[in-house]
């Protein structure tokens, strides 16, 4: 059973800017391909990332209190993507496509707008970070 038709569907909102198309992305992060070592190099980055914020999530947590959930959107975000990458031979699911103008469309899944979200969050974190490296100096 197919939920969305092959050429995709309008969600009716933002004059087409969003559509629902049917993607399995066989590629890495922004379609950046590896050839046959692109589901390994995939699998080593996702695991680092997530054991990377396991291991600085407390730590961020004691300077900002955004952190842990900042960190938990890009850590839910890999594992998301990590799964469908063992779950799906033929690639990640991915199904929201965006109009970014002459013809091209950057196609994602929910997984990869929270890694997104999380990212721009972290400069939040970083502007904590700074703050309190500034108000130690001058003290």
């Amino acid at each position: 059973i197919r939920l969305i038709p092959a050429g995709g569907a309008s969600l009716g909102i933002l004059d087409e800017t969003i559509r629902l198309v049917p993607f399995y992305n066989d590629r890495g992060a922004f379609g950046v391909g590896l050839g046959d070592y692109t589901c390994h190099v995939g699998v080593i980055l996702l695991s680092a990332t997530i054991l990377l914020i396991v291991r600085v999530c407390r730590e961020l947590g004691a300077v900002d209190p955004w952190a842990p959930r900042i960190l938990g959107l890009i850590a839910g975000a890999a594992a998301g993507n990590l799964f469908s990458l063992f779950v799906s031979p033929i690639g990640v699911p991915d199904f929201l496509a965006l109009d970014v103008g002459g013809g091209r469309e950057i196609v994602m899944n929910l997984a990869d707008i929270a890694a997104y979200v999380g990212m721009m969050l972290l400069g939040r974190t970083a502007w904590v970070i700074v703050r309190r490296m500034r108000a130690r100096v001058l003290r």
